[in-house]
């Protein structure tokens, strides 16, 4: 115990004096409140020239950096997260975007998708795991035949038009690939993989409601800060015209490319479910 002060008469107290402006806890306060103004005018700045597809980027961000702090198996809520972000895509383009292709990648680029996938591989590093499941993967033909597949395709640069195009092939069928392992090596329970197969079959339910809500109204919805057209494209079939819907994936033959595997994947498992 702190010994007692002195009762002696003539005797000053020796605590500090206190100064007559804020108390002493609240004025070691102010840098943080001041900091924190400042951090939140900065993130009001550049969600501003973002728009809103800053806004939903950032809150989407947000709400999963909660979720990874709440719950205990963060690797498999951030894979379902990965998959649920297929509802809208993200991207950023390194270099010139050829908006004249229409059968391959437009640029060098990488997606929302992409940035999940590689905190996933973050994950599956820090566990300590990561080289012991590699390790497995070489001498089995269901990881090397894909590979064999990407490198049959390197010839084509001797003569294709656009060297740029070409290797924003190459980078899309490398990303495909990383999912591929990842998937393959790290999914190994059936409760996981029904959880994904979940997900994407909510993903197709989701797309099929805006399609039809698109069909029947004629319109994109508002979904033109998606990079989407303000009005629905046409196709003309025997004399006649119709709106063609694309869901949230900008254009409709990505819709196809989207919601097309999904359907296989439960065909495959209405045939034989066990």
């Amino acid at each position: 115990p702190a010994p007692q002060a002195s009762r002696r008469p003539g005797v000053a107290s020796r605590r500090p004096a206190r100064s007559p402006g804020l108390p002493a806890s609240r004025l070691t306060r102010v840098p943080l409140v001041v900091a924190c103004v400042l951090m939140t005018g900065a993130a009001s700045l550049v969600l501003a020239q973002g728009g809103l597809v800053g806004v939903l980027a950032v809150s989407g961000l947000c709400g999963l950096a909660v979720s990874l702090y709440v719950v205990r198996d963060r690797e498999v809520v951030l894979l379902l997260a990965m998959i649920a972000s297929l509802q809208f895509i993200f991207h950023k383009s390194v270099g010139p975007v050829a908006l004249d292709v229409s059968g391959g990648a437009i640029s060098v680029y990488i997606t929302s998708f992409d940035l999940l996938l590689l905190v996933l591989y973050g994950f599956w590093v820090a566990s300590g795991e990561f080289g012991r499941d590699i390790a497995t993967m070489w001498g089995r033909p269901i990881f090397v035949l894909p590979l064999v597949a990407i490198a049959s395709t390197v010839p084509s640069f001797l003569v294709a038009p656009d060297l740029f195009l070409a290797t924003g092939e190459l980078v899309r069928m490398f990303w495909m690939y990383g999912l591929f392992v990842y998937v393959a090596l790290r999914l190994r329970s059936r409760r996981d993989l029904g959880l994904v197969i979940g997900v994407l079959c909510i993903v197709a339910v989701a797309q099929f409601a805006v399609s039809v809500l698109q069909w029947r109204t004629g319109s994109s919805l508002g979904l033109g800060f998606l990079g989407e057209a303000s009005t629905l494209g046409v196709r003309s079939l025997d004399g006649s015209e119709f709106a063609r819907p694309s869901g949230t994936v900008i254009h409709s033959d990505f819709l196809a490319a989207l919601v097309a595997p999904i359907a296989l994947l439960a065909f495959a498992l209405a045939i034989e479910l066990r």
